[in-house]
């Protein structure tokens, strides 16, 4: 967790930023669709 603490560029924060976002979303996703396939 070093690479927190040292000042990175904006392209590194974007990236950064969007691969978290991306994550996130695939993993909100997944478990949504889980429980639509559970549910039926």
């Amino acid at each position: 967790m070093h690479f927190v603490f040292s000042p990175p560029a904006p392209e590194a924060i974007v990236s950064r930023m969007l691969l978290t976002i991306e994550l996130v979303t695939i993993a909100i996703a997944g478990m949504y669709g889980a429980f639509l396939f559970r549910q039926k």
